[in-house]
Order: structure tokens, then sequence, then C-alpha cells
């Protein structure tokens, strides 16, 4: 154990270090080795600095709640409150909608399965991954850049994109001839566009709705209401 919370004071060190270079990723990394270590509010607090920083608000907003339930008597408790409001008032959220779609289709955020659809969530800010998908073929996958504040809606197409299928109806909904394959997915920010994609050989369209306003980005290096922090405790 006396191990433990000496690698966690030196990894914490290393972790100001890097905030005071603004490296926040690195700063990150080095935070969340010594939280697992020994779990400590001054390691909590500054990690969820650099969550925030990352543009990580999910994981900030959840570390700040943390500490006010596990540190509550903490004389930063009050700061750490007024930091989670804040994190909370700039939480994006993302809606995904998806057209003709069939038991057993999954969307992917990331990578990652999505189970709500048709109705608001919270997501991270930044360029997004949104994708459909039916066994093994990926139907559709556009990208939309999530602003702080801002408010996305995506609408996906499942299409069979069997040979058949993907021919009837392309030919029936009117589509175009498909386009030439591009190493970029379509990357849509706040404004209605409709984009026609060229996906595991066949056409399918896909329309995203954006916030017709365009939302203005924060810096995501913004201070932190508790970065540095610098009593290990």
């Amino acid at each position: 154990e006396v191990d433990a919370t000496q690698r966690a004071r030196e990894l914490f060190e290393q972790g100001l270090a890097a905030l005071q270079q603004e490296s926040w990723e690195q700063a990150r990394g080095l935070f969340e080795e010594a939280w697992a270590l020994t779990p400590r509010p001054s390691i909590l607090v500054n990690l969820a600095t650099a969550q925030r920083q990352t543009g990580r608000l999910i994981e900030a907003r959840d570390s700040y709640r943390l500490f006010l339930v596990r540190f509550a008597d903490h004389e930063l408790a009050a700061q750490a409150r007024q930091a989670l409001e804040e994190v909370e008032s700039l939480m994006p959220s993302l809606i995904i909608h998806v057209e003709h779609g069939r038991p057993g289709d999954v969307v992917f955020l990331d990578e990652v399965p999505i189970a709500t659809l048709d109705r608001a969530f919270e997501a991270n800010p930044g360029l997004r991954e949104v994708s459909l998908r039916r066994g093994e073929v990926t139907l559709q996958s556009v990208r939309v850049r999530v602003e702080l504040e801002g408010h996305e809606e995506v609408f996906l197409r499942g299409v069979d994109l069997s040979p058949t299928a993907a021919v009837g109806e392309g030919a029936g909904a009117g589509m175009t001839d498909p386009l030439p394959r591009s190493d970029d997915t379509p990357v849509i920010v706040g404004v209605t566009l409709a984009a026609v994609l060229v996906v595991a050989g066949g056409v399918v369209l896909g329309v995203l709705l954006g916030t017709q306003e365009q939302t203005s980005m924060r810096s995501p290096t913004e201070p932190s209401i508790l970065g540095g922090f610098v009593v290990f405790e």
C-alpha cells in the first residue's frame, strides 16, 4: 500500500506538470492511473478538470458527482458543485432516428451500441461517427460534429443491401448512380443535408438534420474552476 501511495503521488505530480503545460490528454491519463491506485479527492478533482479539457464532459460530470458523494464535506465541495453545474450546462445532446429498420439492426455511436433512439441523450462534443449495422453489414455511416450546448438529430435509413434489393430499392426510391467511394465519411454540421453514401457495394440515402442556428464552439481549454489543485490528500 505504501508503494501504491508513493506511485500515486508521483503520477499526481506528473499530472499537475502536464496540466501546467496544457497537455490535457497526458494529464488525464496520469490522473486516471493515480486514481486507480488510491482514491483521493485531490486526484479526482484534477481528473475532472482534465476530462473536461479533453472534451469528455460526460466523464467530467460523473467525476464531479462522485466527488460530491464521496467527499461531501471537503472544502472544495461548493466549487465542485459549481463546476458540475457548468459542465452540465455545456452538455450537448443527440437524437438518432432509424427509418425502415428491422429487428436486430444495431446503431453505433463511435463503435458503442446505442439503445436510445428517437429521444435525446447526452453526448460528448466533437466529431462523432454514427452507423447503422445489420449483422456484419454497415448499412450507413455518417459523421456529425457535436457542438458544446448543441442539439443534433441524425436520420439513418435501413436499406437492404443485397444485390437484388439494392437495385430494386434504389430505383424505386429514385436514387442516383453510385458515387465514387471517398476515404472521408461525410461530415454534417448544423445544417439540413442529404448525403448519398456508397456502403458495402450499395447506395443508401442518409439525411442528417442539425440545428438551423450555428452554435459557437467554446474553447475546450477554458480554465476550470478547480484546475491545478496541488495538495496531494
